[in-house]
């Protein structure tokens, strides 16, 4: 007889990471196709498909409530099954469970509230209260930043407000994703809860590719051998008048003391080898529109200069991955105030233009 199984794991504060998947005899699991999860209303987005047999339909997410986990499975041969859980959540060395249970009204604010981030460096207190000059500004036309570990250009179609937005957006999933995955090194699992978050305060997923790919130029260096990856997710409309690319292909005559590119190598390093990100955000009627792509480094020594390393030499392994979101104007809205409320003590030290 199908049914659902959980995990659950206590992140501090309140927060849990946790899973749900289907169980059951082997000629019950063949004939489902495909299991529609349906979450507590307050998840963004509160209905997720999942198709993997090999991972038992297994879906991934985290938060700090205990509400009824509904699944409408769909069988191979037509015809379709609904099963229900209960999700306990359980604080660490005590079998006391959480009883609180999510409104509607807690929505993506009480979602960005509730999750846990790193402690404010010292250096990040600081220059938020005393150094106004070193916090990024945000203009009309296009405009490169570096957030974090990302490197995002913005069109310049998409106005100041919205730039501001999807900035503290990224650089929240970013410091989520840390602080979740801090005790491991495993890159994908920090891509999957830095996506996870992305999709909890409202983006939707638009396309995706559909697995990691291997970064076949390994005797280029690694910021240029970004180049034509970035410019077939761009398109050549995108492409030819790109700040980011132009960027991407200046690097040899970049000083590495530049401050953009000590911000970025200190975040993407990770372990003996790096994470990181470059995204183009676009605007489309009431929507912002992100195009991502996630690159994978694992290297035989640490990195000295991420951007600067070629794989051939040093003895790493470089893979890609890539997909497009979109948030709508509304939930920006909605969200720009908790967000700002929730990075402000690390954007000083986490947001950097890259000049023209």
């Amino acid at each position: 007889m199908l049914n659902i199984l959980q995990d659950q794991t206590y992140r501090g504060e309140d927060w849990w990471d946790w899973s749900v998947w289907l169980d059951g005899p082997k000629e019950e699991m063949d004939a489902v196709e495909r299991v529609l999860w349906r979450l507590h209303p307050t998840f963004t987005p509160s209905t997720v498909t999942t198709t993997d047999r090999n991972a038992a339909f297994r879906l991934r997410t985290s938060g700090w409530g205990t509400f009824k986990i509904r699944a409408d499975v769909a069988l191979r041969g037509g015809g379709e099954r609904r099963l229900e859980h209960e999700l306990e959540l359980f604080y660490p060395d005590t079998d006391e469970p959480s009883s609180r249970r999510p409104s509607e009204k807690d929505g993506i604010g009480g979602y960005v509230h509730g999750v846990p981030v790193p402690p404010v460096p010292a250096a990040s207190r600081d220059a938020g209260a005393s150094d106004q000059s070193r916090r990024p500004q945000f203009r009309s036309g296009p405009q490169v930043l570096v957030v974090r570990s990302h490197i995002v250009e913005f069109s310049a179609a998409v106005p100041e407000p919205m730039k501001v937005t999807v900035s503290h957006g990224l650089l929240f999933g970013q410091l989520a994703a840390d602080k979740a995955t801090e005790s491991a090194a495993d890159h994908l699992r920090w891509y999957e809860a830095y996506k996870s978050v992305l999709t909890n305060i409202g983006w939707s997923l638009r396309t995706a590719q559909p697995e990691w790919l291997t970064v076949s130029d390994t005797a280029a260096m690694l910021g240029q051998a970004m180049v034509p990856i970035l410019a077939s997710i761009l398109g050549p409309r995108s492409a030819a008048g790109s700040r980011l690319l132009a960027t991407l292909n200046a690097l040899p005559s970049v000083d590495a003391e530049t401050p953009w590119l000590v911000l970025f190598q200190e975040n993407a390093q990770s372990g003996r080898g790096a994470r990181l990100g470059v995204s183009y955000v676009d605007s489309e009627g009431e929507a912002a529109i992100l195009k991502s792509i996630y690159f994978d480094v694992v290297a035989s020594s640490p990195l000295t200069q991420v951007l600067f390393s070629k794989a051939a030499t040093a003895g790493a392994s470089v893979r890609f991955a890539a997909d497009e979101l979109t948030l709508n104007r509304s939930i920006m809205s909605d969200t720009a105030s908790s967000l700002a409320r929730k990075v402000e003590p690390f954007v000083a030290t986490n947001i950097v233009e890259i000049e023209a």
